[in-house]
């Protein structure tokens, strides 16, 4: 009787053993399922909020370009778009392309020499400044005035290089060229900057440390002035 008791309890024992480790390796597998879970619901939730981020950036600028798009209704435009709200040059009636080609290239000259003064007031800085002639610009924006004025506008590329210690020399020189524009559209196109030497010149604080060439157009606009103005 003892004997049969006792191979009945190892059974038993025995069989919840092995449900034992039944259920442990269900709960590790659920476990294991519910950390995948888990970290998959929020690797999604990462990519969600970056599509979020994104698409809400996208709708700004789409919102931004909109508005701007409604500001420039056909009336708002003067004819060279911003060339008529900057200062223009005003010329006598019946005047040709060949005198005011001159006038400009005269100007050009002068223009010219304010810039190379301004390179020259600029401490331990050298460069130079050099300009095409004047030609003739026609743009796919170019509208006549509506009051049959005749006009001209001139298209001037001058080129920058100059050797500078620091970049804030060339800002500074940009900003005072832009200032000191007397007539006129002065455009920036761009700037190449190298940098001479890898570390700065300890021994020689004053030398030069990059390099800058700048490409700049200048328009300028000449109106038929008003009847009966001298």
């Amino acid at each position: 009787m003892a004997f049969s008791f006792s191979a009945s309890s190892r059974r038993d024992w025995s069989i919840l053993h092995v449900a034992l480790i039944v259920f442990g390796i269900g709960l590790c597998i659920s476990v294991a399922m519910l950390l995948s879970c888990y970290w998959y619901l929020q690797s999604v939730t990462v990519q969600l909020n970056k599509e979020k981020h994104g698409l809400a950036v996208t709708k700004e600028t789409r919102d931004t370009l909109a508005n701007t798009l409604n500001q420039l209704q056909p009336e708002d435009y003067q004819f060279f778009n911003q060339l008529t709200t900057a200062k223009f040059y005003e010329i006598k009636a019946q005047a040709n392309s060949e005198e005011i080609q001159i006038q400009s290239l005269l100007l050009n000259s002068q223009f010219n020499e304010h810039i190379q003064g301004l390179i020259g007031k600029i401490q331990d800085v050298q460069g130079t400044i050099k300009n095409t002639e004047a030609v003739p610009y026609s743009p796919l924006f170019l509208k006549p005035p509506k009051d049959k004025k005749d006009f001209f506008l001139f298209k001037t590329r001058y080129t920058l290089n100059i050797n500078i210690i620091h970049e804030l020399d060339l800002l500074d020189l940009l900003e005072q060229i832009q200032q000191d524009v007397p007539t006129g559209l002065f455009n920036l196109a761009g700037c190449q900057i190298n940098r001479l030497v890898t570390n700065p010149q300890i021994d020689y604080p004053l030398k030069a440390n990059f390099t800058a060439t700048c490409v700049m157009y200048w328009y300028t606009l000449y109106i038929e002035r008003e009847k009966g103005d001298l």
